[in-house]
């Protein structure tokens, strides 16, 4: 049984009525579902396919792009600059202040 992260009490003069407040996102049980071919009741199979190339392109050769306009595309890379993207705060020196 999932255990309550706050117990607390409404109280409407003299009525008192408990009131115990659980996490909704906890999942108590392993339950996953996969996707099936509704023909062949077999498991699908995410392919990263080229349409016009027409091959399939590994993980490792993926490349991000936003496209601007249809067809058009920046690459992005890691020294692409992002717009809006926030930056880490530097890490805190590890000596105790007195």
């Amino acid at each position: 049984m999932p255990r309550s992260i706050w117990r607390g009490v409404l109280s409407f003069g003299m009525v008192a009525i408990p009131v115990r407040l659980y996490l909704a996102t906890e999942s108590s049980s392993k339950v996953s579902f996969n996707l099936l071919c509704p023909e062949h009741k077999q498991r699908i199979k995410n392919k990263r396919w080229c349409p016009e190339g027409d091959h399939e392109v590994q993980w490792n050769d993926v490349v991000r792009a936003y496209e601007y306009e249809k067809g058009n595309y920046v690459e992005l890379t890691d020294s692409t600059p992002c717009i809006g993207r926030t930056r880490s705060a530097p890490p805190r020196s590890s000596t105790s202040r007195r």
